[in-house]
């Protein structure tokens, strides 16, 4: 049946309002054709710049610009050069810069050189010519300005060369110092060194090895002077008149064993009597140094002449020190401070170290010792004032034996010790030691007021007195006990050997031995060697550790040990006599087996009865004359 195609679609749609529910969605047809754009919308926020770009072409180059002044990078260093011997204007002198942007440049004959356009910084310069030792020098060179760097040239005495030439290799050191010496220029190796130029031995010309002061005195007579007239000069002397030289046994094995002992222990010290470069050291001779207190040191430190320790922890130590000599005084400022005048106006230290040296007075009594040469005092009294005696040599051998009135010579007193064969000893009477303290304190007087220097210096005094009244008091303990033989090992010859010095005789003194002694003379040593000596100088260096502690406290502590020792020795003895003689009882033993005949201290210490109940004492020595018994209680043994 055919159905028309309209009617069809009409029932279709007629079907599709009233049938079913409706259907899924079909698929999207296909994409149409793009509309036309709408209108531009507002301008979003920006974004984050990314990176930079590659960097274009360099474009061209602008016009050239004016010239601006121009910089300054240099200086200029020039100067003068003269000899260190005559101060005259050195020609011919090379001048030579480090770093080196130039060539050297050569001194005129006005000693005048010049370095022109030499960049800015420092610069060593040095200072050399033919016969001369090099200088060097630092200089800063500033831009646009000139430095001036003016030079003395140590030239040195052309005999030297040969010297020179033969020790440069083996003495560096020797050479160096040599040529930096002011004495360069106008003394040679050989004026010191040469004894005869005739004579030639495996060294080549005759040479003195080791000079002495009379060499020196050739060109410093007014120096030498001054040394011969201290006690400096005789430092030998005293060590070969001392018991404790000849009693030190060898060192060395060599040929030359005798005496080797004396070369490590003593001399080094004492033969300042010989060399005068144990202050000034060899080769240079440098004044300043020989000035410095340290230089001081290497002789006078140590237990028994603690001068350096006392000064150099001392007020005027510590601010010599920290401020130097024009506010702290050194060793030299207080004990070498006379300067001379020379005939042609130059000026001389005077080197008498005695100068001001008055230990007291003690008591009234000369403390101070000098000596003789040639039967002459270094100094002469003239009213109060002291000063050089005209008459006095230098090169004279000094006095080894008394003169016949020596017991009456109205000037001096002699050391009651003194021997044939020593050297005489002086003692200087109190008008002599109130001249040199008033010289000492014309020293102190620069710094301190004349009232406090007088103050302290008295105090020191009293301090020796006492000091010294507590020695002598041990003294007559020990030399009772000698004198009633209680001494074991015994002196005088009689078990142990003798002082060489003394002929056997007990010694308690500055020769005292420390070999071979009792235990009481040992305690002895130790009070008169180190702690009598650190007492009183401690007072004297104004250091109170050394005059308390180190000294005085020390002293008396030494003085309880040897009575302690003498009563036990004198108790001890005592019983044994008891018991070999069959006695219940004996005589009572004084505390230290003393009895002074005036009570006080005196040159006679030792006063003991020959016997028991006797009204005679005995001062110690065979030739003293026996004074009156005046009481007490003694206890002797025979």
């Amino acid at each position: 049946m055919r159905i028309h195609q309209g009617a069809l679609v009409a029932v279709l749609l007629f079907s599709a309002c009233t049938a079913g529910p409706e259907g899924p969605e079909g698929p999207a047809g296909a994409q149409g054709p793009r509309g036309e754009s709408g209108a531009t919308g507002a301008p979003g926020a920006r974004g984050v710049e990314g990176p930079t770009g590659a960097t274009g072409a360099t474009g061209a180059t602008g016009a050239q610009g004016d010239a601006g002044a121009p910089g300054v990078s240099s200086g200029t260093l020039a100067g003068v050069v003269r000899l260190e011997s005559t101060k005259a204007l050195a020609a011919n002198v090379t001048v030579s810069l480090v770093p080196n942007p130039q060539l050297p440049a050569t001194t005129d004959a006005t000693g005048a050189y010049a370095f022109a356009d030499l960049p800015s910084g420092v610069y060593e310069v040095t200072f050399a010519a033919a016969g001369a030792s090099p200088t060097k020098k630092t200089i800063s060179v500033l831009a646009a300005r000139t430095a001036t760097l003016d030079a003395l040239l140590h030239d040195y005495k052309a005999a030297s060369e040969p010297c020179i030439v033969c020790h440069a290799g083996t003495n560096t050191q020797l050479i160096a110092d040599y040529k930096a010496s002011t004495m360069a220029p106008f003394v040679s190796c050989q004026d010191c060194h040469l004894d005869n130029p005739a004579v030639v031995n495996d060294f080549g010309p005759d040479h003195r090895l080791r000079t002495a002061p009379e060499t020196c005195a050739g060109c410093h007579q007014d120096q030498y002077r001054g040394h011969q007239s201290n006690r400096h000069s005789i430092g030998m002397q005293r060590v070969y008149e001392s018991g404790r030289y000849d009693d030190l046994p060898p060192c060395s094995t060599g040929a030359n064993s005798l005496g080797s002992g004396g070369v490590a222990t003593c001399t080094q010290c004492h033969n300042v009597e010989q060399s005068c470069d144990s202050c000034h050291s060899r080769h240079l001779f440098d004044a300043k140094q020989a000035r410095a207190p340290v230089s001081c040191a290497t002789c006078h430190m140590g237990p028994d002449h603690a001068q350096w320790e006392m000064y150099s922890t001392s007020k005027h130590g510590v601010l010599n020190a920290t401020r130097g000599e024009q506010v702290g005084p050194s060793c030299a400022g207080c004990h070498m401070p006379n300067k001379g005048v020379k005939p042609d106006g130059g000026v001389f230290t005077d080197h008498d170290l005695s100068f001001g040296l008055a230990w007291g007075p003690v008591g009234g009594a000369a403390s101070h010792v000098s000596f003789r040469r040639g039967g002459q005092l270094p100094y002469v009294l003239t009213g109060t004032t002291l000063s050089a005696n005209p008459a006095f040599d230098p090169a004279a051998p000094y006095d080894m034996t008394l003169p016949a009135d020596a017991g009456a010579d109205p000037g001096s007193l002699y050391y009651p010790l003194d021997k044939p064969g020593r050297i005489v000893q002086v003692a200087d009477p109190l008008a002599v030691l109130n001249a040199r303290r008033a010289q000492l304190q014309q020293v102190c007087t620069k710094c301190h007021a004349a009232s406090f220097a007088s103050e302290r210096l008295d105090i020191a005094d009293g301090l020796h007195r006492n000091v010294t009244s507590v020695v002598n008091e041990a003294k007559d303990i020990v030399y009772a006990l000698n004198y009633d033989r209680l001494l074991e090992p015994a002196p005088s010859g009689w078990v142990r050997p003798g002082n060489p010095d003394t002929a056997a005789e007990i010694v308690l003194a500055g020769t005292q031995l420390y070999r071979n002694l009792s235990a009481i003379e040992r305690v002895f040593f130790k009070m008169y060697k180190y702690d009598n000596v650190k007492a009183w100088q401690g007072a004297y260096h104004f250091n109170p550790d050394y005059a308390h502690w180190y000294g005085w406290a020390e002293l008396n502590m030494d003085l309880t040990d040897i009575a302690d020792e003498a009563g036990k020795l004198r108790r001890d003895a005592a019983l044994q006599w008891a018991i070999e003689n069959g006695s219940t009882t004996v005589w009572q033993v004084p505390y230290q087996g003393v009895v002074y005949a005036t009570g006080s201290m005196t040159k006679l210490y030792d006063l003991y009865a020959p016997d028991a109940g006797s009204q005679t004492i005995y001062p110690y020595g065979p030739t003293a004359p026996p004074v009156a018994y005046d009481g007490g209680t003694l206890f002797v043994f025979h």
